[in-house]
C-alpha cells in the first residue's frame, strides 16, 4: 500500500535587518565612546593652553629681565595691573624692543586673559592664570606667579 501523503514542511523565513534592541545597543555604545573622546580632547586642549600660558609668562619674565639689564631697574608699576599692551609697563617693553607684542590668551586670542604685573623697580611679581594644570608647582586659577 502506497499512501501518498503530503509532508507538512515548515517554511522558515529569515528577515533581513536589525531588531530595535540591537540598534539601541549600537547607538548607546557609539554615544559612550564619543563622550569619552570629547572629554579626552577637551582636557588635552586645556593642558595645551596652560602650557602656552606658562611659556608666554616666561617670555614676559625674560623681557623684564632684559629691561632690567639695560636700565638697572624693572618698569615701575606700584599697583598690580593687567599687561594689555596699552599699559605703561607693556609700552616700555614694546617701545624699547624687549618684546614685540604682549601675549594674548590662547583660548580666544583676545585680551580677555591677562598677565598681571607689579613692580617697585627692584623686583617684580608676574601673576597669571591656569585652566587646569598638571604642571608641577602650578595650580588651577590665578595664583601662579613668576618672580626674578
Amino acid at each position: 500500500m502506497n499512501v501518498s501523503s503530503k509532508e507538512n514542511k515548515k517554511i522558515i523565513t529569515y528577515q533581513k535587518g536589525f531588531t530595535l534592541i540591537e540598534l539601541l545597543v549600537v547607538v548607546a555604545i557609539i554615544g559612550i565612546l564619543s563622550s569619552v573622546i570629547v572629554v579626552s580632547l577637551t582636557e588635552s586642549r586645556m593642558k595645551s593652553r596652560d602650557a602656552k600660558r606658562v611659556s608666554d609668562a616666561q617670555s614676559l619674565a625674560k623681557a623684564l629681565g632684559l629691561y632690567q639689564s639695560s636700565f638697572q631697574r624693572y618698569p615701575i608699576q606700584e599697583i598690580e595691573t593687567a599687561l594689555t599692551g596699552m599699559d605703561a609697563a607693556s609700552l616700555e617693553l614694546k617701545t624699547n624692543n624687549f618684546i614685540s607684542t604682549i601675549p594674548l590668551d590662547p583660548l580666544n586670542g583676545q585680551g580677555n586673559y591677562k598677565y598681571y604685573y607689579q613692580s617697585d623697580g627692584n623686583s617684580f611679581i608676574l601673576r597669571f592664570c591656569q585652566e587646569k594644570t598638571t604642571i608641577q608647582g602650578l595650580t588651577d586659577g590665578c595664583d601662579n606667579t613668576i618672580t626674578p
